[in-house]
């Protein structure tokens, strides 16, 4: 059997057709909020961790568009130093696997294009961090470098 949960389709095992579109206690229990169904795994299976490092970043979100306008700020900003770590120490490091080009449904973290292939944050953090030429901060010796990614003699 299948249920509808928040327009998306869910297994829920042998239940009368009857009782499809109502959540037993321990659904209700195990799947209390929504909007942790496509979360992700392991510490990241509700927004919990996510939202605690947007709360502590740039204060807490007051709306859901307030909040998604953060989230994608932390998304420009993570991304964007993911990438710019590497620019600068791309002559001795291995290289970068971005985790995740785009997600298989709506979600919040890690991608560059969302569900509906729009960038997003994290696309325009990576745009900035690979632009020709880049001023970069280093975090870990609090450096500035300045990067060329151009591909001149």
């Amino acid at each position: 059997m299948a249920r509808v949960v928040g327009g998306v389709m869910r297994r829920v095992g042998m239940r009368k057709t009857d009782e499809i579109n109502e959540p037993d206690a321990q659904e209700q229990r195990d799947e209390s909020r929504l909007e942790n169904f496509h979360a992700g795994g392991g510490a990241f299976k509700t927004v919990k961790v996510f939202a605690d490092a947007l709360n502590a970043r740039y204060g807490k979100a007051d709306s859901a568009k307030n909040f998604t306008y953060k989230s994608q700020l932390m998304a420009y900003e993570g991304v964007r130093a993911m990438y710019e770590a590497y620019s600068r120490n791309k002559y001795t490091s291995t290289g970068v696997i971005q985790w995740m080009l785009n997600n298989g449904w709506p979600s919040m973290i890690w991608h560059l294009y969302d569900y509906y292939l729009r960038p997003g944050g994290g696309y325009f953090g990576a745009k900035k961090a690979l632009q020709a030429l880049d001023p970069i901060y280093g975090y870990d010796d609090h450096s500035v470098w300045l990067v060329s990614s151009q591909y001149e003699e």
